[in-house]
Formats: C-alpha cells, sequence, structure tokens
C-alpha cells in the first residue's frame, strides 16, 4: 500500500520566465484522509547570499496550510516507517481498525453528513464549525 506520494513540478508563468520549483505530497497514512501539502522551494534567507555550494534550499508552504514540511532542507531524509505505521499495519494485518484512527474515521463522516445535510433538509446552509469533532484521550493510572 502506497502511503505518500511526492510530484515535482517545475511552472513558468511566462513562456520566457525562470521555473518556481513547485512539490506536491499526497499522504495517506490511515487510508481514511488524503492530506495534501503544497510547498514552494525557496534559498533560505541567511545563507542565500554566500556562494552556490553553500546555499540552503528549503521548503515554504504554498497556500494557506503550511504542511509539515514547512521550512525544512529540501536534502531532509525521508522518515521510514515510525511506530505508529507498523502498530496501524498490525491492526489492519488483524481485519481491524488502528485505534488511533477512529478520531479520523468520525470526523470524516461528520464532515460528510454535515455536507449531504442541504440535499435532506430545507434548511438554509449553516457554515461548518471549525470544531467539528472533539475528542480526549483518557488514559488509566496503575490503579485502573
Amino acid at each position: 500500500r502506497v502511503l505518500q506520494a511526492e510530484l515535482k513540478i517545475n511552472i513558468r508563468l511566462t513562456p520566457t520566465g525562470k521555473a518556481i520549483p513547485i512539490r506536491l505530497f499526497l499522504t495517506n497514512e490511515s487510508g481514511y484522509y488524503l492530506d495534501i501539502s503544497l510547498y514552494k522551494e525557496v534559498t533560505d534567507s541567511l545563507t542565500g547570499q554566500l556562494g552556490h555550494s553553500d546555499r540552503q534550499i528549503m521548503f515554504q508552504a504554498y497556500g494557506d496550510k503550511q504542511g509539515p514540511l514547512h521550512g525544512m532542507l529540501i536534502n531532509t531524509p525521508y522518515v521510514t516507517k515510525d511506530l505508529l505505521q507498523s502498530k496501524r499495519f498490525q491492526a489492519q494485518s488483524l481485519g481491524t481498525t488502528y485505534v488511533y484512527d477512529f478520531p479520523e474515521m468520525f470526523r470524516q463522516s461528520l464532515l460528510k453528513l454535515w455536507e449531504s445535510a442541504d440535499a435532506y433538509t430545507h434548511l438554509p446552509k449553516c457554515p461548518l464549525p471549525s470544531d467539528l469533532l472533539t475528542y480526549t484521550e483518557l488514559v488509566l493510572d496503575p490503579q485502573g
């Protein structure tokens, strides 16, 4: 199963203009939500004035959403399989869902229900609340 994909696109605003490198990252860690992050490659302002070999190129969020790679150097190593991915894979192998994926599943379902409510009601459309779903993890102490 593919968890992440990356596309690098060089965009020219005019036929003779300078190419702007854009990176599109698609992430689907849980299998329930596709996360899309868009970045522009920019030269680090602190090191950009030095010689060509000393330049540091980093990711800058492109658009409203600031993704997890914002501000990181483009040559940062990719993260290998982490503990959550191992546990998620183990749960899926057993035919179930990893417990920490349930809140996102519920949020996605609520979002779809909210958006489809217009078709079933004759009420004015209400804006989507920013806190559509809130949750708190409760952990038992050693005494239970």
